[in-house]
């Protein structure tokens, strides 16, 4: 039986604190409680500057610095069915 990697439901997603884990090269940000999330290109160069381990906070589809304040706009990435916890 295939288990499903913890994706955040659509009410999980208004607000939580986690640190930024890794960006890589494609605007694919990991944050420390597991999740994935999608930057634009435009806005990379900005979220680049934070640098991992950064304490920030996913919120209304918005990454946020709590540091800085700054926010970039972000899209959840789907997890894939045969990931695990």
């Amino acid at each position: 039986m295939l288990r499903q990697r913890w994706q955040p439901a659509e009410a999980d997603m208004t607000s939580r604190n986690t640190k930024l884990i890794a960006i890589n090269r494609g605007g694919i940000a990991t944050l420390a409680d597991g999740s994935c999330w999608h930057i634009a290109s435009s806005e990379l160069s900005e979220v680049k500057s934070w640098g991992i381990g950064t304490e920030v906070v996913v919120e209304d589809q918005k990454l946020i610095n709590t540091a800085t304040g700054v926010q970039v706009p972000v899209v959840p990435i789907p997890l894939s069915a045969g990931a695990t916890p």
